[in-house]
């Protein structure tokens, strides 16, 4: 699929579902706010290629983590629950963002409630991280 169409995808779900939205041509990349039953803001993130779209959150800041919480254990946890967690993975990014994530071939999106699930699973990834993970 050619990114210009998956673009346009992505836009026409995000519209459909009523979920504002800022792109970023350029990055290949929209961002929406998902609001929680408590009224927080988490940022989605939707990157896209020709091939793969990327929905990831940002769970935690790595410097945030409570320092009675052992890293090199967490770390091991979260590769574990790489295998034992279904539809997404966890991950670190350089800037030490401990994201939840669920890839999926732009052949996949041929449905806008599957398209939902996919936000809905890195969103409920993010808060097993918080309340199964970090234990918070």
């Amino acid at each position: 699929m050619v990114a210009v169409t998956v673009e346009r995808l992505i836009a026409s779900y995000l519209d459909r579902l009523n979920l504002p939205y800022k792109h970023s041509p350029q990055r290949k990349l929209f961002i929406i706010q998902y609001v929680s039953k408590s009224g927080r803001e988490i940022p989605v993130m939707i990157y896209y290629s020709n091939k793969w779209i990327k929905f990831f959150v940002i769970a935690y800041n790595e410097n945030d983590i409570p320092a009675y919480i052992d890293r090199k254990i967490l770390y091991r946890r979260l590769l574990e629950e790489n295998f034992y967690t279904y539809g997404v993975t966890f991950g670190i990014t350089e800037k030490g963002s401990i994201i939840v994530e669920r890839e999926v071939s732009t052949s996949s999106l041929r449905d806008v409630e599957i398209f939902r699930t996919y936000i809905l699973s890195v969103l409920s990834g993010m808060n097993y991280f918080i309340k199964e993970i970090l234990k918070l």
